[in-house]
């Protein structure tokens, strides 16, 4: 997926890259990925209905927006495979300072969701849920899943209401860290016409449409 994005967003007509891409969509869909990790985590997942059910947004792009948010959440709990996915997937250098390594890989990773044009908060996706609406949405979301979710770590309605909050240290529209404040939605509009041109902006309405 990361080395064929790029490809058929520059050249929408290069078939290889986009069978490349659904190849992959294809095993992450078909139970393979799953095997030896009870099926996986699936919380950005829940989340993001929720998201998608309020403000109509695209899934992927609403799974770009909260996966760093959650990351940052929940790596503590689960740092072995933060770790191995930031080395081993991320290509970050090994170190004995394993929790900037885990941060590093988060970190790169929403670096190639920005670099094919994906937003990396809630803000950036567009929406801009006031007090009344996060809670709606962490409710909705723990009433949906039983009460919680999560395999790297149980989501609780109020986990829940922090990750939709975005306000976890080092997030990108968090007040500390890394990025503090993202690149805004104006700023990440320009990124976005740039990567799509010459669709421009009739591209960023598709963007915004339900898959």
């Amino acid at each position: 997926v990361m080395e064929n994005t790029p490809k058929a967003l520059e050249d929408p007509e290069n078939y290889e890259a986009r069978a490349e891409i659904m190849w992959a969509e294809a095993l992450s869909h078909n139970g393979l990925t799953g095997c030896g990790s009870d099926g996986g985590d699936w919380a950005c997942h829940k989340m993001e209905h929720e998201l998608s059910a309020m403000y109509d947004v695209a899934h992927g792009a609403g799974l770009a927006a909260i996966w760093g948010t959650w990351a940052r959440y929940v790596y503590r709990n689960l740092p072995d495979r933060f770790y191995k996915y930031a080395v081993d997937v991320m290509d970050v250098e090994p170190s004995d300072d394993r929790e900037a390594v885990i941060l590093k890989g988060i970190e790169r990773t929403e670096d190639f969701f920005m670099s094919i044009g994906m937003p990396v908060s809630i803000r950036e996706l567009g929406p801009d849920p006031d007090e009344d609406a996060l809670n709606a949405l962490a409710d909705n979301c723990a009433r949906s899943v039983g009460g919680s979710v999560g395999s790297a770590m149980k989501l609780q309605r109020d986990d829940m209401y922090n990750i939709f909050k975005d306000h976890v240290p080092g997030s990108r529209s968090c007040g500390s860290g890394r990025g503090t404040g993202g690149p805004g939605p104006a700023a990440f509009g320009e990124l976005r016409i740039e990567r799509r041109d010459p669709r421009t902006e009739q591209g960023l309405q598709v963007r915004g449409q339900r898959d």
